[in-house]
This record gives structure tokens, C-alpha cells and sequence, in this order.
């Protein structure tokens, strides 16, 4: 919604998101989703020229690690930044969250025909679902760097693995049995095997996420006082002069 269109509705602009928090949230949104694409793209070709297939993997891989620097830095601002950059204003823990949460159920329960609840800083459902994906895709990315260890050889996951170790032990293994080892014939650790069952899970998570998130923000623009969207450009969202006031008292 055009910013002249609040103004003349009587509500007034409040800057929310810091600048930090902004640059953090489109540059995780844009690697994850090309992250995503690559991988659906194993999944769907068949016959994908072995170079080819390996130099993607490698890509998916070196993304995979500025995600992780990059998610780093936005769960380091979730305790440092300001206000509502902070993880505490997403978390349940006053009556007045609580009661948010509440107000969108009544509001998804009613159709979403009224207009949807307004909210300085985070949606209290909407955080729920954003909590829990943020220790999801941590966990996805640990796991990405354990097979981007084992596999490529790439640190930090080379620490993660203890694929050296293992390797010892399987040739101390051949060697006591009074055989050569094999390299080529060398298995996954059970640990690194796990990781890589778990890593598979991500492209359906992360699609349902994505479809709830964007369905979310669709009907916020449609049924709300809109530019959910263009706060998360501008930094602005816009109020009333009561609830400036009311949250000023807090």
C-alpha cells in the first residue's frame, strides 16, 4: 500500500526494522531459495552430465557456506540488534503477545474477512513458525557443512566429521586382517549417514515454509493495513496515533 494512502488514513509511520535485520533477511531469503532450486534440480534430473552434476554440487556447497556465515550473523543480531530485530520479541512471553496470538487465531477462524491485527514488530503466531524454522535451518546447515566435510573436503566440516579418524580406523582394520585398504571402497561414517537422511528432509520443509510464509504475507497485504512487504524494504510500518502512543508508554 502506497505510503500517502496510510498517511491519509490518519496512520503514521514508525521505523521497526533496522537495516541490519533487512539486509540479513533478503540476502538468507535469496540464498535459500537458490540453495533450494539446486536442489530440486538433483532431484528431478536423471541424466545430468557427471561434470555438470559435480560442479552444481560444489555450487550448492559454497552457497551453503556464506548461508551459514550470513545465518550466523542474523541469530548473533537476534540478542545485539535493536528492539524487534531481537529473538525476545518473538517469543510468547507477555500477556500482550499472548493475546496476539489469540487475536490472529479468532481472525483465521473467522475467514480472514475482518482486517488482520496489527502488530508492532513481529506477528506472535507467525513467530512461532519463525523460531521453529530458525532451529530447523540450523540444523540444515550443519548438516550440509558435515557432508560438504566429508564429501569435498571442506572446512569447517572436515572438524565436524572426524572423517580422518574414521579413515584410520578402517585401514588399521584391513591392515590387522592382513589385507591392502581400499580407498575407493571406503563407507560413510553412521554420523555422516545420518546427516545426509536428514539434509533430504529440507526441500520439502523448506517449500512448506516458503508456501505458508508468502500465503501469510499475502493475505496481511490483502486484509491488513498492507506494506508488510515494503517494511521489509523501507524499515517503516504504519500505525495509529493511539497504538504510537500506547507503545511508547511500554
Amino acid at each position: 500500500m502506497d505510503k500517502n494512502v496510510n498517511i491519509n488514513k490518519g496512520l503514521r509511520p514508525y521505523y521497526t526494522w533496522d537495516m541490519p535485520l533487512r539486509v540479513l533477511h533478503w540476502t538468507n531469503a535469496f540464498l535459500i531459495i537458490v540453495i533450494l532450486l539446486l536442489a530440486i534440480l538433483f532431484e528431478v534430473s536423471e541424466n545430468m552430465d557427471e561434470s555438470v552434476e559435480d560442479n552444481l554440487v560444489r555450487f550448492h556447497a559454497y552457497l551453503g557456506h556464506i548461508l551459514l556465515l550470513t545465518f550466523t550473523l542474523r541469530i548473533i543480531w537476534g540478542f545485539v540488534g535493536s528492539r524487534y530485530s531481537r529473538f525476545i520479541d518473538m517469543l510468547p512471553l507477555s500477556k500482550r503477545k499472548r493475546a496476539g496470538i489469540l487475536a490472529d487465531i479468532r481472525w483465521a477462524l473467522g475467514g480472514f474477512r475482518k482486517e488482520a491485527p496489527s502488530y508492532f514488530g513481529h506477528n506472535p503466531l507467525a513467530s512461532i513458525l519463525y523460531l521453529a524454522m530458525f532451529a530447523y535451518l540450523s540444523l540444515q546447515i550443519f548438516s550440509g557443512v558435515v557432508i560438504s566435510g566429508s564429501e569435498l573436503k571442506t572446512f569447517p566440516g572436515t572438524i565436524l566429521t572426524g572423517e580422518s579418524s574414521y579413515e584410520i580406523s578402517l585401514v588399521k582394520s584391513a591392515y590387522a586382517n592382513g589385507k591392502e585398504h581400499d580407498h575407493d571402497d571406503d563407507e560413510e561414517s553412521p554420523f555422516v549417514e545420518a546427516m545426509e537422511e536428514f539434509h533430504e528432509s529440507g526441500i520439502i520443509v523448506v517449500i512448506l515454509y516458503l508456501f505458508f510464509h508468502l500465503g501469510g504475507l499475502a493475505l496481511h497485504e490483502l486484509r491488513g493495513r498492507g506494506g508488510l512487504l515494503r517494511s521489509m524494504i523501507t524499515g517503516i510500518k504504519y500505525y495509529t496515533p493511539e497504538e504510537l502512543a500506547d507503545e511508547d508508554e511500554k
